[in-house]
């Protein structure tokens, strides 16, 4: 597993996508944090970050899972407070064999203020 690197945005910014793991990656994520997704394949790929922390019962949370079309796809930010581990990383996971098809960004993209 890699740990992706987190581009800030901020003029000019150079976008540089890494490859997959196949046994998945992670990034850090502080919730203003789009990985964004190429997928080279002819078919869609399942990408699913997992939850970390579950809420008190009843409640559940579910792995975020997002199907990526062939081209580009931006997986929207999520919730520090349910996905990351204990490290601040989001785990990301990818159907067996599929990880040679995909390239990610990680992009932080802070919100206006």
């Amino acid at each position: 597993m890699a740990t992706l690197t987190v581009t800030p945005i901020s003029p000019p910014s150079v976008i540089a996508f890494e490859a997959t793991s196949q046994s998945g990656d992670a990034y850090q994520n502080d919730g203003e944090t789009l990985p964004l997704v190429i997928n080279a394949s002819a078919s869609p790929i399942i990408v699913t970050r997992l939850v970390q922390v579950q809420p008190a019962a009843p409640d559940i949370c579910v792995d975020d899972t997002v199907s990526c079309a062939p081209g580009l796809t931006v997986l929207p930010s999520l919730t520090p407070r349910r996905f990351n581990d204990s490290g601040g990383l989001v785990q990301l996971r990818y159907p067996d064999a599929q990880a040679v098809n995909l390239t990610i960004a990680v992009l932080r993209v802070p919100a206006s203020r």
